[in-house]
This record gives C-alpha cells, sequence and structure tokens, in this order.
C-alpha cells in the first residue's frame, strides 16, 4: 500500500512508512496532549513536499493558527501556501478568507467542501487534510449528523486519494460517539499528557501491524519522538 510522509519521522517509522495514501486516520487525546500541533505538522510536512494541505479550524481564526505553526520555526513561506477553512468566525458573525462554514450547519460546511475540493485539489495529487476539532461539530450538530456529515466526507476526500486526519477531544462525549468514529475512520492515533510528560501511541491503522505501547514524545519544533525501543 502507497504511503504518505507524516512530516514526523518516528510517527512516519511507526506507520512503516506514513499514513496509508487516501486513508482518514483519527487523532484522539486529552486537552494539551498535542492534538492539533501533530495536525498542523502533517500539513507543514505536505507542503515542504509541494502538496496541498487543507486546515479546517474550528479553534481560532487563521492569523493565530499561522504564529503557532510559525513558533515551531517552522517556514513563513511555506505556511502562507496553506488553505485554510474558518470554522471558527463564526461566532463573532465576521467570516474571513476564501473558505468557511459553521459547525451547526452541516450542509453549508459540506458545500464549502465540495467548493474546495472542486477548485483547489487534483486527483490522486495526494493532498492532506486536517479537521480541527470535529469534537465541535458533534456538540453544535449533534453526533447522529456529525457521523453521518464524516462518512460522506471520508467517501469524498478518499475519491481524491486525500490523506485526512480528524481531531477529537477525548472525554468529551459518549463513548458510543467515539467508537462510531472510530469505526468509519481506518485507524486511530491516541495521545496523552500526565504529569510525566506526553505520549502518543497508533493503536490501529489500515494495512499496517502495531504494537500497543505509549512512546513519549516532547514538542520543541513540532512532535520529536525516539521509537529505538518500541519494536523490541
Amino acid at each position: 500500500m502507497q504511503r504518505v510522509s507524516t512530516g514526523i519521522i518516528g510517527l512516519d517509522r511507526l506507520l512503516r512508512g506514513g499514513l496509508p495514501a487516501g486513508s482518514m486516520s483519527l487523532v484522539l487525546g486529552t486537552t494539551g496532549s498535542g492534538k492539533s500541533t501533530l495536525g498542523k505538522q502533517v500539513l507543514f510536512g505536505a507542503l515542504t513536499k509541494n502538496r496541498t494541505a487543507v486546515l479546517v479550524d474550528t479553534y481560532e481564526p487563521l492569523q493565530r493558527a499561522k504564529e503557532i505553526m510559525m513558533s515551531f520555526e517552522w517556514d513563513g513561506e511555506l505556511l502562507a501556501g496553506m488553505i485554510f477553512v474558518d470554522c471558527y468566525s463564526w461566532r463573532t458573525g465576521i467570516e474571513s478568507g476564501k473558505y468557511f462554514g459553521n459547525p451547526k450547519n452541516l450542509t453549508e460546511f459540506s458545500i464549502a467542501v465540495s467548493d474546495l475540493l472542486k477548485k483547489e485539489i487534483a486527483p490522486n495529487s495526494h493532498a492532506r487534510f486536517v479537521l480541527d476539532s470535529f469534537s465541535d461539530f458533534i456538540m453544535h450538530a449533534g453526533a447522529e449528523s456529525s457521523q453521518k456529515f464524516l462518512e460522506s466526507l471520508k467517501a469524498r476526500l478518499t475519491e481524491r486519494k486525500v490523506t485526512s486526519l480528524v481531531i477529537l477531544e477525548e472525554g468529551l462525549h459518549e463513548q458510543k460517539t467515539n467508537a462510531a468514529i472510530e469505526y468509519i475512520t481506518d485507524g486511530t492515533i491516541r495521545m496523552k499528557y500526565e504529569e510525566g510528560g506526553r505520549y502518543l501511541m497508533v493503536s490501529r491503522m489500515l494495512a499496517t501491524p502495531v504494537t500497543l505501547k505509549w512512546i513519549p514524545f516532547t514538542l520543541a519544533r513540532g512532535l520529536e519522538l525516539a521509537v529505538a525501543n518500541y519494536f523490541r
């Protein structure tokens, strides 16, 4: 199976070369565990390879997202090429950017995604797509409607060989909701933040053997993890 790099050397090793091309993976973790950084780093990695990178952000406006990414000393000129879908500014009533959406209105957001796919992403272009955070869609549109939307989104992204990450806040939703999202997606990357530090585990992944071990990582110029002992 063809793989696409995450832009994180240690994570690529865990995944036997990277994420399966065209797959959708769930990133599930607690607050502060590094989920959003992982998503942004995957997008930056795509930009370094001249691939299309799309960030759907419900947490922050574009300028703040870029400031966070640049705080890791990532190339600002490359970041300028990232496609941003503003799902934050609906709170203020001031829409910004070329693409925007509202987690309360899945129909409107679906139309925006269709427009983006048509105009920005060519088939088989190995684009990356990160949705951060799907928790806002569940909270505002409801679990059942959000799950149906995610199924449709996955089908459209997979059709164009877009590799995607869906970020979800652990502990915020019912367990059956998390289980349903895991059923829809192709893999799960779990993250946690404890007194001893931050940890990551790939608990399942399409066409990829995994070992259920928590691996410590640091946040310096992005995620950095050493996996030398992982395969022992």
